[in-house]
C-alpha cells in the first residue's frame, strides 16, 4: 500500500514514534491535539506509525546485536587479562554466568529430551550425552572461579 499521508501526518508520526505526547505533536505540527487523536483512529495514519515503530526497533535490535560481539570480546580480555583487577575479573565472571540460561531452563530442555528417548523419538544415548554436557560445562564454570580466584 503506497504512503499517501500529508506532509503533517508524517511529521506527527515521526514524531509520535519518538515518544513525544500528543499535545507537543500538535503544537509541532500546527494543529489542534484533537486533530492528531483523529488521525489515530484512521487506519492509513495507524499502519504508517506500526511501520515506523517496527523499523525504529529493528534498527535498535541490530544496533544491540551488532554491540554483542564487541561487549563479548571486551568480557573476554576483563577475564584473562592478569592486570585487570581481581575484583574486576570476578565481576566480569559473574556476569556471563549469570547471562547464562537460568538452571531451570537446563532441567526443562533434559526432560524434553528424557520424554523424547522415551517415546522412542530418540535413541536413549542422547539423555546420556546432554546430561554428560551440561556436566561438563558446569566443571568447566567451577574451574574458572577457581583459576579466577587465584588471581589478583
Amino acid at each position: 500500500m503506497e504512503n499517501n499521508l500529508p506532509p503533517n501526518q508524517l511529521k506527527a508520526i515521526e514524531l509520535l514514534v519518538l515518544g513525544k505526547p500528543i499535545l507537543q505533536v500538535a503544537k509541532e505540527c500546527k494543529v489542534d491535539q484533537r486533530t492528531v487523536l483523529n488521525w489515530r483512529k484512521n487506519s492509513q495514519f495507524q499502519q504508517e506509525l506500526e511501520k515506523q515503530k517496527t523499523e525504529i526497533y529493528e534498527q535498535a535490535i541490530n544496533a544491540i546485536r551488532s554491540m554483542t560481539g564487541i561487549a563479548t570480546k571486551q568480557l573476554g580480555k576483563l577475564i584473562s587479562d592478569v592486570d585487570t583487577p581481581h575484583s574486576t575479573r570476578m565481576k566480569a565472571i559473574e556476569f556471563v554466568i549469570n547471562s547464562i540460561k537460568p538452571e531451570q531452563q537446563k532441567l526443562d530442555l533434559l526432560e524434553a529430551v528424557k520424554t523424547l528417548v522415551e517415546n522412542g523419538v530418540l535413541p536413549s544415548e542422547v539423555l546420556e550425552k546432554v546430561g554428560t554436557a551440561f556436566s561438563k560445562f558446569e566443571q568447566e564454570i567451577k574451574q574458572a572461579f577457581v583459576v579466577g580466584s587465584t588471581g589478583n
